[in-house]
């Protein structure tokens, strides 16, 4: 499923706090994932590449069903079910191209931040398609290449950016792939996110090196980000630091 990343490869440490949400912005993103949902209830949702589950206990809470929470790492898994059992949460093995699930089982299809690491976007919607109820929608959420989403350690880290920038899809070859498969564009709106209250906070977080993109980078050039980083939270005033992500929506055509 991956491109390049090993969750269980050492990432997993850390990773929740490194990628923590901020207890309104987790709201706030359930919100919009519940607005473009299919107005009955209850609904089964996929939680695709779910990683430690920090949505899946909220979708089952906002949908009434049953989610299906599938990680291929079996790390991430193991920390889900220990940090955020649920009785209407299945955590399941299984990659986007190979869903454990079957055909017709799923009214929403979610990828937080997933879509990019995806290898075979082709295949990943095909079993998109083939678990997708007639009705139902994939809810797209991250960052394509040409869109205006830095993310905010991009000014410390500027390699690391160019290094996911190099490996993003942009929302045309999205859209062309998931029309492929069955799957029509509904809509693509950019949502900002508060994701710390301040650079100090942030900074906390970013010292786990919970980014991907961070794998490939020295210890030098880590350390020089951090350094940096750490002077501007130092210097500047506190405020609520922000970053933005896509969300692209998408149904089974008929």
């Amino acid at each position: 499923m991956t491109r390049d990343v090993n969750y269980d490869d050492g990432l997993y440490v850390g990773y929740d706090d490194g990628q923590s949400l901020p207890p309104g912005t987790t709201e706030q993103l359930l919100a919009e994932f519940t607005s473009r949902a299919p107005a009955h209830r209850p609904l089964t949702a996929l939680d695709l590449g779910a990683g430690t589950g920090r949505f899946s206990p909220g979708l089952a809470d906002r949908f009434g069903g049953t989610v299906y929470a599938v990680e291929p790492s079996a790390q991430m898994r193991a920390l889900a079910l220990a940090r955020r059992p649920h009785p209407r949460v299945h955590y399941l093995a299984g990659s986007a191209e190979c869903l454990p699930l079957p055909g017709n089982a799923c009214d929403v299809v979610l990828l937080f931040l997933v879509y990019h690491h995806v290898a075979d976007r082709a295949g990943a919607f095909a079993e998109i398609a083939r678990v997708l109820r007639p009705g139902g929608r994939v809810l797209l959420c991250g960052n394509f290449s040409g869109r205006p989403s830095p993310r905010a350690w991009s000014p410390y880290f500027p390699r690391a950016h160019e290094i996911e920038e190099t490996g993003l899809p942009t929302v045309e070859e999205t859209e062309k792939a998931a029309l492929r498969a069955g799957l029509g564009l509904v809509s693509l709106s950019t949502l900002t996110l508060e994701i710390a209250p301040n650079l100090t906070a942030y900074l906390d977080r970013i010292r786990h090196r919970a980014v991907s993109a961070f794998r490939h980078l020295t210890e030098v050039e880590l350390a020089n980000g951090l350094n940096q980083l750490a002077a501007a939270a130092a210097s500047e005033p506190s405020a609520p630091v922000t970053s933005a992500v896509d969300l692209v929506v998408l149904a089974r055509r008929e």
